[in-house]
C-alpha cells in the first residue's frame, strides 16, 4: 500500500512496507532528541547567514550579518576591483573596504563564539564563493572552520542569498528525504503474427 509522511513542503512516499517502515524509522530518529545537529553557513556579496539546526528541525542558533561591500550599479566587490589594478580613493570606496574588514571580523568572531556548537555538529554545510573561502577556511590564527574536517561539506546547490530564510530553506532541502517507487517494467512485446 501507499504510505506518505508530510514534513517541510515535500511529501514523501514509499509504495512497499518495507520503505514504509524505513520512513518511519527516519521520522523517529528525526523526532529523537539527541539526533544529531546540522548547521548551515552562507557568505556572499556582504551578506553572512549561519544557522544551526537541532535533529528534530528546531532552530537553535541563527545570525545574519549585512554589510555595504559590493559596488551597486557596477556589480562584483571592492576588493576584486582594488585587484585589478585599479585603486579608487572615493568616499564610497573606503566605505566599502571598511565594510568588508567588519565583515570578515565579525564573521570570524561568531564562529569562534560557535565553536563548541559547530564541533557538535554532524555536518557543516558551506555555501560560499571561491573568493570568500578564505575569510572562512583561511587568515591569520586559527581558521574559523576547517576545510579537512570531513563534516565539513559544500552544500551541492545554490542558495540565492545569504538570508535566515534561505539558510532554513537549505536545511529543510538536506534534510528531506525522497523515496521514488521504481519505474514499472515496459508491456511485454506483442507475439509475431504467424
Amino acid at each position: 500500500g501507499a504510505c506518505g509522511f508530510g514534513g517541510g513542503r515535500a511529501a514523501r512516499r514509499a509504495t512497499t512496507a518495507r520503505a514504509a517502515a524505513t520512513l518511519r524509522a527516519l521520522a523517529a530518529a528525526r523526532r529523537a532528541p539527541r539526533a544529531p545537529a546540522v548547521a548551515v553557513v552562507a557568505l556572499a556579496s556582504g551578506r553572512f547567514a549561519g544557522a544551526i539546526f537541532a535533529g528534530d528541525g528546531r532552530l537553535l542558533r541563527h545570525r545574519a550579518l549585512a554589510r555595504y561591500t559590493t559596488r551597486r550599479g557596477q556589480g562584483g566587490a571592492q576588493s576584486a576591483l582594488d585587484a585589478s589594478g585599479k585603486k579608487v580613493s572615493s568616499v564610497g570606496s573606503t566605505l566599502r573596504r571598511h565594510g568588508e574588514r567588519a565583515l570578515a571580523d565579525d564573521v570570524r568572531a561568531l564562529l569562534a563564539e560557535w565553536r563548541a556548537d559547530l564541533g557538535a555538529c554532524a555536518l557543516v554545510a558551506v555555501a560560499c564563493a571561491k573568493a570568500l573561502r578564505p575569510l572562512l577556511f583561511g587568515g591569520a590564527g586559527a581558521p574559523p572552520l576547517d576545510a579537512a574536517d570531513a563534516r565539513v561539506q559544500k552544500l551541492p546547490f545554490a542558495v540565492p542569498r545569504p538570508t535566515l530564510k534561505h539558510a532554513t530553506a537549505a536545511y529543510e532541502r538536506l534534510a528531506t528525504i525522497f523515496l521514488h517507487a521504481p519505474p514499472p517494467p515496459p508491456p511485454a512485446a506483442p507475439p509475431a503474427p504467424a
